[in-house]
C-alpha cells in the first residue's frame, strides 16, 4: 500500500507548488540576500522573477514508483521530489532554457550551475551539457539576468538512475585482451550463446538488446548460429528511466570443422545422458563439461556425463579442438545444456523492507511449470512477470517468509523438484526524522521511527569526512555548507537509512549601524526600530526581530519600522536576516538596548561668592526633563532655560549684605510620570582673607622673588594673576620678576580661596615693594691707575658704607678703590652697599694698542646722541643698561634710549675687520624718564593730568617745570606739583580720542598719552519688555543703552542685587509687583540709572500633561491623537499659549490644525515644549505603542499551465491569526480551495491573467498584498502511432509523435526508437511558456519467448503432448509444426499443450502485435532403441545411509517400485554410472500388475564428486528400461573439520594455450597423519593430475579454461577451490582450500612469470629445469637438463588425467604405440615433479 502522504502525488502528478524557493535541494544553494534599498513601498513587495523552464531528455518514467521504493523520505510534500529529473549516472545530458520575460526586456546572461555533476560545454548560453557523477543525486541550476538588471532563478533537482550491473557469460568463454577488448574464438561454422546473468538490485532490468550483423533481438539471452564472418556483437541493457549499460564482444574465427553432437537438449539435474562427437577424429578426445562430471568415455569419442544441479540452471559440454585431427578447428567447442536443477536457489533479494516489491525468479526452461508458494500468504502479493518462470512479489507486512517453487517438466520426467527454501526477511523501513534544511554551525538531532533501540549513525560531510555514532538519536553540529549524507542501520530494519542534510550558510548580517532607534528604553515602553533609509535585505530573506525577554513579544518582519513592546524585562533586540528558503539566520545584528536608569546623583554642599557663577552638570539622559529651582528663589539665579541638564546658576549680590545658605534643586522627570528631586545645599561666601606679598624691598636690578601667603585662605590658595606697575607678569605662586627703577613699585594680586567659610574667586591683594637704588658710578683712568668717581647713592648715609671688588678679564685683581693696569683687556668693578646690599658692576675696557678716539655726546632726559670720529671702520656701541635701545643713525651717529635714571657708560670700539683698533668712551648723565596719564573727571567736568616720571636727581625733580599740550592748548605743571586739571570740558557728540604730549626740556625728548572721551550713555529700555512675568521661571534681564557703558549694577526689588551686564534672575512665588533698578557707568566712568515695575504671576502649566486619544493599541500607520492638556481644568486645553514645540518635529501628517494636538501613526516617544504668554514653560511626554503589520509576501510561482494544480504560500509566522486568499480573472472571482489557509490552490480550466490576493491578521492589525500572474495554455497530448517497424522482435520498434516530443527513453523529437516492449510515454513541452501537456503511451507488444518452449534433440518414448505454459504476457496467434507441415494453432498465450503425434522435428510460428511473426528453434524427438518400462515409478523412501570401510565410501539406496501397467515386469539386469559399483541388488526381482516393491540397492563409490547415483534397471524380456536417478548425501559419512595449507600455485606457460588454457601447478600440505587420499578435484574443474605419494605432501595440476576465468572475475565468482579427499583412521573428510582468481590471472597476464611473490615455487630456486628432447617427437622422448639418476618415474598422461604410459629409472619413453596430439609428460624426480608439454607428431 502506497504511503498515506505521498498519494496526493501519485492520483494528482500534474501538481506545482508556488514557493519562493522552488524545490526542496538536496544539495546546497547558498542564498545571498544582498543588501538593497527598501523604501515604504516595499513593505509588502511581492517577489516575483520572470519564468524560466529548463527543457531536456529529463526521462518519463514513473519517478514516483522509483522513489518510493528506494527513498520514500523524498516524496512528502515538504521534500516536493514529484518534480524532478532523472537521468543516468555518468551520462552526458544537454539542456536548454526557456524563458518568458516582461514585454521590453531581453536576457542578458545564462548562469548554469550543477551539483552532482561537471558542466562539460557551456558558453554561457542557453543551453548547458553536464557530465552526471556516479552519486544518487544531483541539482541543476539556472539563473537568467535580464537587461533590466533583474533576475530568475529555477533550481531543478536531479535523481541519477543507476545504470545496469552487466554479467554476461558466453559459451565459448570470452577472454580480454591486452587492449580490454571481449574476444570469442569460434570455429567457422559455429555457434555463440550469450547467457545474461545481469541481477540489478537497485533497479528492475527493462529492456535487452542485441545486435549483431546476423540479427538484432531484444531477449534476455542471445544465440548465434552458423557463424561464418568475424563481428561485432552490442549488448544493451535497460533498467529505469531508459538507464543503459553496453558490452562489446567481438567474435574471431579459426579454420577447421566445427563440432557436431549427436542428439542433446535439456536434461534433468541428476541424470546421465551420452553425447558422442559425430564429425572429428581426435587424439585423445579432450572432453570438458560444466555443470557435471563425466562418468565415463573420457578420451573416447562417446561420454557420459552425470548432470549435477548448477544455480545457473544450464551446464556445458565441449570438446578441446587441438588434440583433434588437422582439418578440426583449434578450439574448444562447447555447447549449452539446459538443466532443470532441483533444489535450485531462487534469485531475488533476501532482504525486503516492508511495502516493498521484489521480482523472484527460476532459470527459464522450456515446458517446465512453476508453481510458487510464499508462507504465511497474508500481506502478500503475487504478480506474474512477463515470463513463467517469474513472480513479483510485495510483502505488506513485516515478518520472516519463506519462498518455494515446485517445477517440473512432465516431458522430460524431471518432476518433484522442488526449489531451496528461500527464506525472506521483510523488516520495517528505518526512516530518519529531523531538519533537512539547517544551517552552517548549527546544531540538531535527528530521530528515526526506532522507539528505543540503539542505531548505527554515520555522517559523511561535503569534504568527505566520516564520523559514526552509537544511540537512539543523533545530535549533530555541521560544520561544513554542502550536503551532509546521514545513515542510520540496525538489525531490527531493513534498510541503512538515508538521509540528506543541506547545509546552508546563513545570509550576511545586516550592518549595525543599519538599525535605528534608541538604545535605552523605559520599563512597561514600546521601543520603535527602524532600518535606515535606502537599506534593508534583499530579495529572498526577511529580518526576524527576536529579544530573549519573556515580555517582549516580537513578529518577524521586513519592514523598515518595528515596535518592540517591553514589559518590566528591557533587553537587547537581536536582528537577523534570515534565508525564506532555507530559514537560516545570520549572525545577529546586536541592537544593544537597556532598561532606563535614572544617573545617579550624589547632592554635595556648594560653595560661592557673590556673583559668581556656579556651573553644574547633571547626566544628560534621554527620556529626562529636567528643572532647576533656587529657593528662596532671590538667592540666586538660573542663567538661561532653566530646563536644561547642564545649567549655570548665578549667585546674587544681596544688598543687606547678609549671606545666609540657600538651597538649589533639580528635579527630574522621567518615563512618563516618574519623578526624581536632588537638593544641594549652597553657601555663599565673604572674603576675610589676610595676604601677604613678600619681599618688601629689593635691590634696582635684581630679580626678585614674589611670594604671597594667606591667612584665612583655607585648603586652597591659588593665585590668578599678578600684576606690576599694572603690567601682567604671570600667574604662579611664587613668581620672580628683575625691577629696573628704583622707588616704590605698586604691586597687584589677584587670587581665589577655598576654606569651607571664605571661598570667594578673583580676590585682589595689593602692596607696595621698594625697589632700592644700587650705586651709581663711572670708572676713570688716570695714567695706569683706575679708580671710581661716585655720582650718587640716595641710600648712602654711613661715612664707609661701601665695599670693592676689582677683576681684569675676569680674574680678582683688587678690593680697594683703585686698581692698577696691568695690561690690555676688560676690568670690571663692582661696588657693594653694605648698608642695603645693594650692588652695581661696571666695566671698562683698556686697549692701550687702540688709537683714541673723539665722542661727542648730547643728553636730553632719558636720550642720548653721540657723534664719533670717521675712522673709516665700522663702530660699535656698548652700554651698561641693557634695556637701552640703540639706533645707528649714520656710520659715525647714534642714539641711545635709556630705561633707568643715573650715571650710564658708553663705549665705541671698532670692529675687527678695521685695520687699526679704535676706541672711544664717555659717562653721561640720564636726569629722568618721563612718564604722564590723564582721566575724565565727571562730577567737575574736567580732565586730569598726572606726572609718573623717573627722577635721578631730587633737586632736579623739585625744581622742574612740565609742559603739555592737549587739545592744541599748551599747559605747564609747576615745580613740586604732580597734577594739573583742565576744567569746563565739554564730552563730545562722538567718541573722540586726544593726545597729550609732555616734556620738560625743549631738547627734542618728549612722551605722548592717549585720552579718550565718550558722549554720554542713557539707558532706553530694561528687558525683558513685558509686564508679567511667571514666578519660578529664570529670566534674562538686560537693558538696551545708549552711548559706551564700562559697568552696570541691578537691584531687582527682592533684596538681590549684581553688576553684570546682564543678569538671569528668578521671582519667587511670593507673587505681586516688583521694581527693578539698573545703575550704569559710561566710557567716560558717569553713573546712569533707571527703574521698571514688574508682575509676577503663577505658573498653571505645572498642571499639564500630555495624554494620547485613548488606550486601545492600533497598528503601525493608523492615527492615533495625543494632546497637551490641563489635569487641573477638567483636562481642557491651556489658553494664552504662546508656542507649542512638539518632539519629533512634524510632518504633515502630524498637524491637525490644532497647537495643542499631534497625530501619531508609529510607536515612539514623544514629547512637547509649552510656554505662555507669561514665559511660564510647560512640558510633557509620552510613549505611544502601536502593533506593527504584519508582512504580507507571497512567495513566487514556478510556471503556471491550464489544468495544473497551483498552490499559493506565503511567510507564515505563529502570531498570524487569519488568512484571506481572493483570486480574480478579468474582475470575475474564481473559486479557490482553503482559501483561508496558508495553502489556497485552484486548477485553473482557461489560460489568461489572474490576480491573487492575500490579507493577513495579526490581532488588530491586516495587511494585504496582490499579484498577478499568468496561466499558459497546456498543449494537447501527442498522437502516437507506430513507424517503419512495430515488432519487437526485429529492434527496435519506430514510434511516431505527431509533434516534437520528450520520450521515456530519453529521445526527443518527432520519432524514437524502443528495444523492449511495454508501454512507451511521450509528452509535450510548450517551448514558449514551457507547459507540459498530459502523457500518451503507446503499447509494444512482447514477442515470445521461445526458452519456454523445450527445443533440441531427445531419444525417447514418443510421449502424448508437449506442454507450454506461458510464451508471453500479450496476445498472439501460434501454429505448430511438423516437418514444416500444420498440426496445430491457437491463439492463447499461457497453457498451450502441443501434440506430438510421430517422432521428427518440430517448430513454432507465432503472429503477435502489429503483424509481427518469429519462429522457434526446433525441436527434435528420436526414438530410444528401449521403450516400454514407462509404467514403473519409482518413489525414494528416504531411508538411504553410509558407511567407511577401509577407506572407501558405501552407500545404500532404498526405494518403492511401482508397477502401474496390467501386466508383471521382471528386471533382471542393472547398469551404473562410471564410478559407481552395485555391491549388492534384489535382482532379478519380478513386480507384479499393479504390486510395490521394496528395493534395497548397495554401492561403491570412487567418485565422490557426483551428487547424483545414476542407473538403469534393465528387462530384457521387455526390451526396456528404467532410468533412474537418485540424490545422495554423504555428509554424514565425510567430515569438514580438516585443514589443509595451499603452499604454492604456479601457472605454468609450457602446458597452457594462450587464451584458451590455463595450466597450474600446485602444491598442498595434508594433516598430520593422514592415512592417504582418494581424490582431488577443483571447482570449476579440472585437476588433472595430482600426486599423493610424499604424504602428507600433495602436488598436482590443474588445468582452467582462461576465459571462463575472466568471466568469474567479471561476475563476482573470485575464487577457484581445490578439494581434496583424504582418509585418516578409516575416516573420510573433505578439505577445501581456495584462491583468488584475480592472483591466478595476474600470473597469466605477468606471462608465466614463476615467481615467489605470491605463491613461491614447487622446486628450490636456481634448480635446472628439464625439457624434453625431440619435441615434437616421433617414436621416442628424452628427458634432458636434470641428471638422468635423478629421475624416479616418467608418466605419459593425456589432457584428461589419463595415464597412457609409466617407466621407472629412466630418463627415455618409447611412445610410438600413441596416437598423434597433445599429452603431459610427468617427471618424478629426487628433486621435484615436473609437467612437460608432448606433442607426438
Amino acid at each position: 500500500m502506497a504511503h498515506p502522504q505521498r498519494k496526493l502525488l501519485k492520483n494528482n502528478p500534474k501538481k506545482i507548488i508556488i514557493t519562493l524557493t522552488l524545490l526542496l535541494s538536496l544539495v546546497p544553494i547558498q542564498a545571498i540576500c544582498s543588501t538593497i534599498p527598501i523604501t515604504s513601498s516595499d513593505t509588502n513587495q511581492i517577489q516575483q522573477n520572470c519564468m524560466v523552464t529548463i527543457l531536456g531528455p529529463q526521462q518519463e518514467c514513473d519517478l514516483t514508483s522509483y522513489l518510493d521504493q528506494f527513498y520514500p523520505q523524498l516524496l512528502t510534500e515538504e521534500n516536493n521530489y514529484a518534480d524532478a529529473i532523472a537521468a543516468c549516472k555518468g551520462d552526458e545530458v544537454t539542456y536548454t532554457a526557456l524563458t518568458d520575460h516582461p514585454t521590453g526586456t531581453e536576457m542578458e546572461s545564462y548562469l548554469w550551475t550543477a551539483i552532482g555533476g561537471d558542466i562539460t560545454s557551456n558558453d554561457n548560453g542557453e543551453s548547458v551539457t553536464i557530465k552526471w557523477g556516479n552519486g544518487d543525486f544531483g541539482q541543476l541550476q539556472i539563473t537568467v539576468t535580464l537587461s533590466d538588471g533583474s533576475e530568475c532563478t529555477l533550481t531543478r533537482n536531479v535523481v541519477l538512475i543507476s545504470k545496469p550491473d552487466l554479467n554476461t557469460q558466453t559459451l565459448p568463454s570470452y577472454y580480454i585482451d591486452e587492449n580490454g577488448d571481449k574476444i570469442i574464438e569460434i570455429c567457422k561454422g559455429g555457434s555463440v550463446e550469450f547467457i545474461d546473468n545481469s541481477v540489478n538490485v537497485q533497479t528492475i532490468a527493462t529492456g535487452f538488446l542485441w545486435e549483431s550483423s546476423i540479427s538484432t533481438e531484444s531477449t534476455r539471452n542471445y544465440t548465434l548460429e552458423d557463424i561464418n564472418t568475424e563481428m561485432i556483437v552490442k549488448h544493451i541493457l535497460t533498467s529505469f528511466c531508459g538507464c543503459d549499460t553496453t558490452e562489446t564482444f567481438r567474435i574471431k574465427l579459426k579454420d577447421g570443422k566445427n563440432l557436431e553432437l549427436s542428439c542433446y537438449g535439456t536434461v534433468c539435474g541428476g541424470t546421465a545422458a551420452k553425447y558422442t562427437a559425430l564429425n572429428v577424429a581426435c587424439s585423445p578426445y579432450v572432453w570438458i563439461v560444466d555443470g557435471g562430471v563425466i562418468t565415463t568415455g573420457q578420451g573416447t569419442p562417446s561420454v557420459e556425463v552425470l548432470w549435477d544441479n548448477p544455480a545457473s540452471g544450464y551446464g556445458t559440454i565441449g570438446l578441446d579442438g587441438a588434440f583433434c585431427d588437422e582439418n578440426v578447428c583449434n578450439s574448444i567447442m562447447s555447447v549449452k545444456i539446459p538443466i532443470i536443477s532441483d533444489n535450485i536457489g531462487i534469485m531475488g533479494k533476501k532482504e525486503l523492507c516492508q511495502g516493498e516489491f521484489f521480482k523472484y525468479s527460476l532459470p527459464l526452461w522450456g515446458s517446465t511449470y512453476y508453481d510458487w508458494t510464499v508462507q504465511p500468504s497474508t500481506g502478500v502479493t503475487i504478480v506474474n512477470g512477463d515470463n513463467i518462470n517469474e513472480r513479483i512479489i510485495t510483502f505488506d507486512s513485516n515478518g520472516v517468509y519463506t519462498i518455494t517453487v515446485n517445477y517440473g517438466c512432465d516431458f522430460l520426467g524431471c518432476v518433484g523438484f522442488t526449489s531451496q527454501v528461500d527464506t525472506i526477511y521483510v523488516l520495517p523501513r528505518l526512516v530518519i526524522n529531523g531538519e533537512k534544511i539547517v544551517c552552517l554551525n548549527s546544531s540538531y538531532t535527528y530521530s528515526t521511527n526506532e522507539p528505543d533501540g540503539i542505531l548505527q549513525w554515520k555522517i559523511l560531510s561535503p569534504s568527505g569526512i566520516s564520523q559514526t555514532s552509537d544511540g537512539n538519536t543523533l545530535s549533530y553540529q555541521f560544520l561544513e555548507t554542502g550536503t551532509y549524507t546521514i545513515t542510520a542501520s540496525s538489525d531490527n530494519y531493513c534498510n541503512e537509512a538515508v538521509y540528506y542534510v543541506e547545509v546552508n550558510a546563513p545570509p550576511e548580517a545586516i550592518s549595525v549601524g543599519m538599525i535605528e532607534g534608541k538604545h535605552i528604553v523605559c520599563r512597561n515602553n514600546s521601543l520603535d526600530l527602524t532600518i535606515s533609509s535606502g537599506a534593508g535585505v534583499g530579495e529572498g530573506c526577511h529580518l526576524e526581530w527576536a529579544a530573549p525577554c519573556s515580555q517582549a513579544t516580537l513578529t518577524p518582519i521586513s519592514n523598515n519600522i518595528f515596535t518592540v513592546p517591553y514589559g518590566d524585562e528591557v533587553c537587547n533586540v537581536n536582528v537577523f536576516t534570515v534565508d525564506n528558503r532555507t530559514g537560516c539566520r545570520s549572525e545577529a545584528a546586536v541592537h544593544t538596548v537597556t532598561a532606563f536608569e535614572l544617573a545617579s546623583i550624589v547632592p554635595e554642599t556648594l560653595y560661592a561668592c557673590p556673583q559668581s557663577i556656579m556651573h553644574l552638570d547633571a547626566p544628560l539622559q534621554d527620556n529626562v526633563f529636567y528643572e532647576w529651582k533656587v529657593q528662596p528663589e532671590n538667592r540666586a539665579s538660573v542663567i538661561g532655560d532653566k530646563t536644561e541638564a547642564s545649567v549655570d546658576v548665578i549667585v546674587n549680590t544681596m544688598e543687606n549684605g547678609i549671606y545666609a545658605p540657600f538651597v538649589l534643586s533639580l528635579v527630574r522627570h522621567y518615563c512618563y510620570g516618574l519623578k526624581d528631586s536632588v537638593a544641594y545645599n549652597v553657601v555663599v561666601g565673604e572674603n576675610n582673607a589676610v595676604v601677604t606679598i613678600n619681599p618688601a624691598s629689593s635691590c634696582q636690578g635684581e630679580a626678585v622673588t614674589l611670594t604671597a601667603t594667606c591667612a584665612n585662605c583655607g585648603t586652597s590658595f591659588e593665585a590668578e594673576s599678578w600684576k606690576v606697575g599694572g603690567i601682567n607678569i604671570g600667574s604662579s605662586n611664587p613668581i620672580s620678576h628683575t625691577f629696573t627703577q628704583a622707588g616704590n613699585i605698586p604691586i597687584d594680586l589677584t587670587y581665589n580661596t577655598n576654606d569651607n567659610t571664605h571661598f570667594c574667586n578673583n580676590l585682589h591683594a595689593t602692596s607696595l615693594i621698594h625697589i632700592i637704588r644700587k650705586p651709581s658710578f663711572v670708572i676713570v683712568r688716570n695714567g695706569n691707575i683706575l679708580s671710581r668717581e661716585m655720582n650718587y647713592d640716595s641710600e648712602n648715609t654711613a661715612t664707609s658704607p661701601y665695599s670693592y671688588s676689582w677683576t681684569y678679564d675676569g680674574t680678582p685683581v683688587s678690593t680697594t678703590m683703585t686698581c692698577p693696569i696691568i695690561g690690555t683687556g676688560e676690568y670690571c668693578l663692582t661696588i657693594t652697599n653694605n648698608l642695603t646690599g645693594c650692588d652695581n658692576k661696571v666695566c671698562k675696557k683698556i686697549l692701550d694698542d687702540c688709537e683714541q678716539s673723539t665722542m661727542i655726546t648730547d643728553v636730553c632726559g632719558a636720550v642720548v646722541r653721540i657723534e664719533l670720529e670717521d675712522v673709516g671702520c665700522e663702530w660699535i656701541i656698548t652700554t651698561d643698561d641693557e634695556n637701552a635701545q640703540i639706533t645707528q643713525l649714520s656710520s659715525t651717529m647714534f642714539r641711545v634710549e635709556y630705561t633707568t635714571v643715573g650715571y650710564h657708560v658708553i663705549e665705541a670700539t671698532t670692529n675687527d675687520e678695521c685695520d687699526n683698533c679704535h676706541y672711544a668712551s664717555k659717562t653721561i648723565l640720564v636726569q629722568y624718564i618721563l612718564n604722564v596719564s590723564a582721566r575724565y573727571d565727571c562730577e567737575n567736568s574736567r580732565i586730569v593730568v598726572t606726572d609718573n616720571s623717573y627722577y635721578y636727581d631730587p633737586a632736579f625733580e623739585g625744581s622742574r617745570t612740565l609742559y603739555f599740550n592737549f587739545n592744541n592748548a599748551d599747559y605747564a605743571m609747576l615745580p613740586g606739583a604732580y597734577t594739573y586739571n583742565i576744567n569746563n570740558i565739554v564730552l563730545p557728540t562722538v567718541e573722540t580720542n586726544f593726545i597729550i604730549t609732555a616734556r620738560i626740556e625743549d631738547c627734542g625728548y618728549s612722551v605722548s598719552t592717549l585720552l579718550t572721551l565718550y558722549p554720554g550713555a542713557s539707558i532706553l529700555r530694561i528687558n525683558p519688555d513685558r509686564t508679567n512675568l511667571c514666578a519660578d521661571v529664570p529670566f534674562e534681564f538686560s537693558a538696551d543703552v545708549s552711548g559706551v557703558v564700562n559697568t552696570y549694577f541691578w537691584d531687582f526689588g527682592d533684596g538681590s542685587v549684581t553688576s553684570n551686564f546682564s543678569q538671569s534672575h528668578t521671582f519667587s512665588t511670593l507673587y505681586g509687583d516688583y521694581y527693578v533698578k539698573l545703575l550704569i557707568f559710561d566710557g567716560n566712568g558717569c553713573p546712569v540709572s533707571l527703574v521698571r515695575q514688574y508682575t509676577v504671576k503663577q505658573d498653571v502649566l505645572k498642571a499639564g500633561s500630555l495624554i494620547p486619544e485613548n488606550n486601545v493599541d492600533l497598528c503601525s500607520g493608523d492615527n492615533r491623537y495625543i494632546w497637551y492638556i490641563n489635569t487641573s481644568d477638567n483636562n481642557n486645553v491651556f489658553n494664552n499659549i504662546n508656542s507649542y514645540t512638539w518632539r519629533p518635529t512634524p510632518t504633515p501628517s502630524n498637524l491637525t490644525g490644532n497647537a495643542y494636538e499631534y497625530n501619531t501613526h508609529y510607536t515612539g516617544d514623544y514629547s512637547v515644549r509649552v510656554v505662555d504668554v507669561n514665559g511660564c514653560i510647560g512640558e510633557g511626554e509620552v510613549n505611544v505603542g502601536f502593533f506593527d503589520k504584519p508582512l504580507v509576501l507571497i512567495k513566487d510561482i514556478e510556471k503556471h499551465c491550464t489544468g495544473e494544480e497551483i498552490h499559493f504560500s506565503c511567510f507564515t509566522h505563529n502570531s498570524y491569526i487569519s488568512y484571506d486568499w481572493t483570486l480574480t480573472k478579468a474582475g470575475t472571482t474564481v473559486s479557490l480551495t482553503n482559501p483561508h489557509s496558508t495553502d489556497p490552490y485552484f486548477v485553473p480550466s482557461t489560460d489568461g491573467d489572474y490576480t491573487i490576493s492575500l490579507t493577513i491578521h495579526n490581532q488588530n492589525c491586516e495587511e494585504t498584498a496582490t499579484m498577478t500572474f499568468h496561466v499558459y495554455k497546456t498543449p494537447a497530448p501527442p498522437v502516437l502511432s507506430f513507424g517503419e517497424n512495430s515488432c519487437i522482435c526485429k529492434p527496435p520498434v519506430n514510434l511516431v509523435s505527431d509533434r516534437y516530443a520528450s520520450w521515456s527513453n530519453g529521445s526527443l523529437g518527432n520519432q524514437a526508437n524502443y528495444y523492449s516492449a511495454g508501454y512507451a510515454t511521450a509528452f509535450i513541452v510548450d517551448q514558449n511558456s514551457g507547459c507540459r501537456s498530459d502523457t500518451s503511451r503507446i503499447y509494444i507488444t512482447h514477442a515470445p519467448n521461445f526458452d519456454a518452449l523445450l527445443t533440441g534433440c531427445y531419444t525417447r518414448c514418443l510421449p502424448d503432448t508437449l506442454p507450454v505454459y506461458m510464451l508471453s504476457p500479450d496476445g498472439l496467434k501460434w501454429v505448430w509444426s511438423l516437418e514444416g507441415g500444420w498440426i496445430a494453432n491457437g491463439t492463447n498465450n499461457h497453457n498451450i499443450y502441443l501434440p506430438l503425434p510421430q517422432y521428427g522435428n518440430y517448430s513454432m510460428n507465432v503472429r503477435f502485435g502489429d503483424n509481427c511473426e518469429i519462429e522457434s528453434p526446433t525441436l527434435t524427438i528420436e526414438e530410444d532403441d528401449m521403450c516400454g518400462c514407462d509404467s514403473i515409478q519409482v518413489m525414494p523412501l528416504g531411508k538411504d545411509e553410509c558407511y567407511i570401510k577401509d577407506c572407501q565410501l558405501y552407500y545404500t539406496l532404498t526405494m518403492e517400485v511401482t508397477n502401474q501397467s496390467s501386466a508383471p515386469v521382471i528386471f533382471d539386469q542393472i547398469s551404473t554410472m562410471s564410478g559407481v559399483t552395485v555391491i549388492s541388488s534384489p535382482l532379478p526381482l519380478t513386480i507384479g500388475a499393479g504390486a510395490t516393491a521394496f528395493v534395497q540397492i548397495g554401492f561403491r563409490l570412487t567418485n565422490l564428486q557426483i551428487s547424483h547415483i545414476a542407473f538403469s534397471l534393465i528387462s530384457t524380456s521387455l526390451d526396456c528400461e528404467r532410468e533412474i536417478s537418485m540424490p545422495i548425501d554423504f555428509s554424514a559419512c565425510v567430515g569438514t573439520d580438516c585443514e589443509i595449507k595451499l603452499d604454492e600455485i604456479l601457472y605454468n606457460p609450457t602446458i597452457s594455450s594462450p587464451n584458451a588454457s590455463a595450466a597450474f601447478k600446485f602444491k598442498l600440505t595434508l594433516p598430520t597423519g593422514t592415512n592417504s587420499v582418494l581424490g582431488v578435484y577443483s571447482e570449476p574443474s579440472q585437476v588433472v593430475d595430482y600426486d599423493a605419494t610424499s604424504l602428507p605432501t600433495v602436488t598436482g595440476l590443474l588445468v582452467l579454461d582462461y576465459g571462463r576465468l575472466q568471466q568469474m572475475q567479471e561476475s563476482g565468482d573470485s575464487v577457484v577451490c581445490i578439494h581434496v579427499l583424504i582418509c585418516d583412521d578409516d575416516k573420510l573428510c573433505l578439505a577445501v582450500v581456495c584462491v583468488k582468481v584475480k592472483d591466478l590471472l595476474d600470473q597469466i597476464v605477468n606471462g608465466a612469470k614463476t615467481s615467489r611473490q605470491d605463491f613461491g615455487r614447487m622446486s628450490d630456486v636456481g634448480q635446472s629445469e628439464p625439457y624434453l628432447v625431440p619435441n615434437p617427437a616421433g617414436n621416442e622422448v628424452r628427458v634432458v637438463g636434470i641428471e638422468a639418476n635423478s629421475i624416479e618415474t616418467l608418466t605419459l598422461i593425456d589432457m584428461n588425467g589419463k595415464v597412457l604410459l609409466s617407466v621407472s629409472g629412466k630418463n627415455t619413453m618409447d611412445i610410438h604405440t600413441i596416437s598423434k596430439g597433445y599429452y603431459i609428460l610427468k617427471i618424478k624426480s629426487t628433486d621435484g615433479i615436473y609437467y612437460l608439454k608432448l606433442i607426438k607428431a
